[in-house]
């Protein structure tokens, strides 16, 4: 469980960021052709990272 809120928590954070600053492509947008693809997976590594960041909040409080 803890994994997939952590999970949950990075891919919100990062949504929810993105909409802020505009629009998102490849997250909120019609997969429409390869374009879509590509920004698509231009997002993994931002999801990464910020889920390496909850990583590194968090863990102290799951021992």
């Amino acid at each position: 469980m803890t994994v997939f809120l952590w999970h949950q928590t990075a891919m919100l954070t990062v949504t929810l960021t993105g909409l802020l600053l505009g629009t998102v492509p490849g997250l909120h947008s019609l997969p429409n052709g390869p374009g879509w693809i590509l920004a698509r997976l231009a997002w993994f590594p931002v999801f990464a990272a910020t889920l390496g960041c909850c990583w590194a909040v968090f863990r102290r409080f799951e021992r």
